[in-house]
């Protein structure tokens, strides 16, 4: 297999894990089929050699929330479930059955249109005591955040195998909590200060020496947004560094929905300990359009810190990719796909930034790449990405 294909396929390996993203301004749940059954995610994810850089931040997949006995967010921005089996308990958001975990056309669509606000259902209320799950973040400073992940990449085709474990990569992000709103929102500044790539044997160092120049261009790099007490991000907004080369400009790309994806949405309802809520979102990542469920549970809370797991399944909402940087105009056919991961977060109810987080993720795809009209041979890609948060 030549290396242009495999750079080509090591491009199709885009980074799922980084793109979980949660719609800002939730709007009332659409009506939606309920299946007693929850779906049962397959630990997963995934990440590239060229474009899983461009989403580092946002392969921090790892979810942020805040818990706080108070100031619940503002009815009107929060999806309300109202379609409870029982009083406290819902049946989970019903997802598109696929034995394949490609969806045929239109069937993402009858559940959340893209483009739409996540739905965020509560399915289990917790313990007693239950109370409100709110950010009261002050203003001023906020922790560094560092973000480490590690990637691997298989691709096979044509009969051959080829493994690469790809580069580390480290960010540093300083922010601050800048303004508040008459809807209780805040306005979160940051910029990336910090950022490295490494690879750890001759293939790794390789890759990251070819990266390294449009890597480190991204420093100095800014990102602001709106929150509000309930987790919900709006407005991203990315500010390039002067002098940004126009050839680094596709690593960028996505990073909106990825620090979208840093902050959990939280359900409207007090909750107590063992509490589940589930979003389901909509989204595209590097020209991949997929159907994501989350599910998150409250597992400790000591004042003003508590730990969050996250459980999320993918599935893809269209069989067609179109690769972000594929030359000659390359399209993707999806033949079948699989998607998901778990995650830990600890944060920290005043602070946006999280004290410690790690999630692993998997993603695994049969592919046909046609180019000029002409199909090619069929490939099986299977990406795993490790990402840790931590306040250096």
């Amino acid at each position: 297999m030549s290396r242009a294909r495999i750079s080509l396929l090591l491009l199709l390996a885009f980074p799922l894990a980084a793109c979980r993203k949660e719609a800002p301004a939730p709007q009332p749940e659409p009506s939606v089929k309920v299946a007693a059954p929850e779906v049962k995610p397959t630990p997963t994810a995934s990440s590239t050699a060229e474009i899983v850089a461009s989403a580092a931040p946002s392969a921090s997949a790892a979810p942020t929330a805040a818990i706080k006995a108070s100031a619940a967010a503002p009815a009107a921005s929060v999806a309300v479930d109202k379609s409870a089996a029982k009083p406290g308990v819902n049946a989970p958001i019903a997802l598109p059955k696929s034995a394949s975990g490609v969806l045929a056309a239109g069937a993402a669509d009858k559940v959340l249109p893209s483009g739409a606000p996540a739905l965020v259902r509560l399915l289990d209320p917790g313990a007693e005591p239950r109370a409100d799950l709110s950010y009261a973040i002050a203003k001023g400073p906020a922790p560094k955040l560092g973000m480490d992940m590690d990637m691997a990449v298989s691709v096979k085709a044509g009969g051959h195998v080829n493994e690469a474990k790809l580069p580390k990569m480290g960010m540093t992000l300083d922010g601050s909590t800048n303004e508040t709103n008459a809807a209780g929102e805040w306005k979160i500044l940051a910029s990336l200060v910090g950022i490295t790539i490494d690879g750890k044997g001759p293939q790794a160092e390789q890759m990251a020496a070819a990266m390294r120049p449009q890597i480190e261009s991204m420093k100095g790099l800014g990102i602001n947004y709106w929150l509000n007490p309930k987790g919900r991000v709006r407005d991203v907004k990315i500010e390039l560094p002067k002098g940004f080369p126009p050839a680094a400009e596709a690593l960028v790309q996505g990073l909106n929905q990825s620090f979208e994806s840093m902050v959990a949405p939280l359900p409207i309802e007090a909750v107590g300990l063992g509490a589940k809520w589930q979003v389901v979102s909509r989204m595209a990542a590097s020209g991949a359009d997929l159907l994501q469920s989350a599910t998150y549970t409250l597992k400790a809370r000591d004042g003003a810190r508590a730990t969050l797991d996250v459980v999320t399944t993918q599935l893809s909402a269209s069989d067609t990719i179109k690769a972000l940087g594929a030359p000659g105009g390359a399209l993707t056919h999806v033949k079948s796909f699989s998607s998901g991961g778990t995650g830990t977060t600890k944060i920290d109810t005043t602070s946006v930034v999280p004290e410690g987080g790690t999630t692993t993720m998997k993603t695994g795809m049969t592919v046909v790449v046609s180019q000029g009209g002409e199909p090619g041979e069929e490939s099986a890609i299977e990406t795993r990405t490790s990402v840790t948060l931590s306040r250096p």
